[in-house]
């Protein structure tokens, strides 16, 4: 019984509610979501950059970008921050059956926080006429961070506390990429190789608080440590045709996330391995210098992720679609050392071909001697049904279980703040 109790747990974490509309909560806390960019610079710019966006963007966006390193050691440091906001509403109705409103019900603001470092080391003059470069990072990747806490209270007079449920993703896969490039002329060409490192926990949590509902009580965690060393490849070209235009494209490898699952509730355990694939992507992107006297550029990339290819040995992968993301970056540059950015981002999402995001990004550059200063900002909302998490109907005999799905807004701020010095 006990066994049968935490398959029942574990399909709750990893299969709830796969006919639904979306599902951006449970697919976070299963399979995470990227992290687009590792700099402030290249978040304010939209997460474009890929033909010609800076040395600081190679082992993210084309490894190429590395080969046009000025000589000597460039150093990079920063943290992101991300707060996200998600409101829970259900549908009501009048005494007639005919639909009145959306009532929220739920709502909850909470910050996650990453680091980053970069290391760029240029080679000019090791061979001659064709310049190297080599940099070594520290950046998250993949980013499975999510947190639910609802308290459940009763319909009757008094709204009694009856129960807190809980629901909860931890954990960041970060990179340690290794990139080299060489530029020849105007064309240059990269290579990156990203480590993996990271462990995942999800938390499952029914915690009654009232006399008769201590049969709905469930603490289901389950914890996945890594098995192999995951790595992924990244190579990448740019061209330069002439001083105003730059194009560049990059392919980026899949790889397999391998991990021992342990799942425990109460006294109770059982150990499950794991392997999931992830897919690959490719891009392709311009950068276009103005002339005029604010230095204007303008950054266009799109992105292809073929999504549909992930697996999952362990349970059923879901059935993710194909993705394309469009992103474009404009900056100035005022007197030399003061920048300002602007960039938008576009891409629908791999749970439903009909769900989009847009990322609007703002951000300033400051440069004082050899030292950079730069923040980035970016907003984006969605919307998107989704089933209840926890049926109220178990908790209230007052409450009937409803069919309807309730109505999800998902707000993200993002921020980046970094310093670059050029020694």
């Amino acid at each position: 019984m006990k066994r049968i109790t935490l398959t029942l747990l574990l399909l709750f974490l990893y299969t709830a509610a796969r006919a639904q509309q979306a599902n951006l909560n449970l697919d976070k806390a299963r399979y995470g979501f990227e992290v687009a960019s590792p700099t402030a610079r290249g978040l304010a710019l939209g997460n474009s950059g890929l033909a010609a966006g800076g040395v600081l963007l190679a082992a993210s966006h084309n490894p190429a970008l590395l080969a046009r390193a000025d000589s000597g050691l460039v150093l990079q440091g920063g943290g992101d921050f991300l707060s996200l906001q998600e409101d829970r509403s259900f549908p009501y109705y009048d005494n007639f059956g005919g639909f009145v409103d959306y009532g929220s019900y739920y709502f909850q603001d909470n910050g996650y926080y990453n680091f980053s470092a970069q290391l760029v080391y240029s080679l000019k003059g090791l061979i001659k006429d064709m310049p190297l470069a080599l940099s070594l990072g520290w950046m998250p990747f993949m980013d499975f961070n999510y947190n639910y806490f609802e308290e459940v209270r009763s319909t009757s007079f008094g709204d009694k506390l009856l129960a807190y449920n809980e629901f909860s993703g931890e954990g960041v896969l970060y990179a340690l990429p290794f990139t080299v490039a060489a530029a020849f002329d105007n064309f240059s060409v990269g290579l990156s190789v990203a480590l993996l490192n990271g462990d995942v926990t999800t938390v499952n949590r029914v915690i009654p608080k009232a006399l008769g509902l201590d049969s709905l009580a469930r603490d289901a965690v389950l914890q996945r440590q890594a098995l192999n060393t995951p790595f992924y490849i990244n190579a990448g070209f740019s061209f330069r045709v002439d001083e105003r235009l730059s194009v560049g494209g990059s392919f980026r490898s899949g790889f397999e996330y391998q991990t021992e699952n342990l799942l425990t509730s109460g006294d109770s355990s059982q150990t499950l391995t794991q392997a999931v694939a992830y897919p690959a992507r490719v891009g392709m992107g311009f950068d276009y210098r103005f002339r005029n006297i604010l230095q204007a550029r303008l950054m266009v990339d799109f992105y292809y992720n073929f999504w549909s290819a992930l697996t999952d040995d362990l349970y059923k992968a879901p059935d993710y679609n194909d993705t394309y993301n469009i992103r474009v970056g404009v900056e100035h540059v005022f007197f030399n050392d003061f920048a300002f950015r602007v960039g938008y981002s576009f891409e629908n999402m791999r749970e439903n071909r009909e769900l989009t995001k847009t990322l609007l990004t703002a951000g300033l550059g400051y440069r004082w001697k050899n030292v950079d200063l730069n923040l980035g900002l970016g907003l984006t909302a969605m919307e998107f049904y989704q089933a209840d998490l926890y049926d109220d109907a178990a908790y209230d005999s007052n409450v009937s279980t409803r069919t309807q799905n309730d109505l999800v807004k998902w707000n993200e701020t993002y921020g980046k703040l970094d310093f670059v010095i050029h020694l």
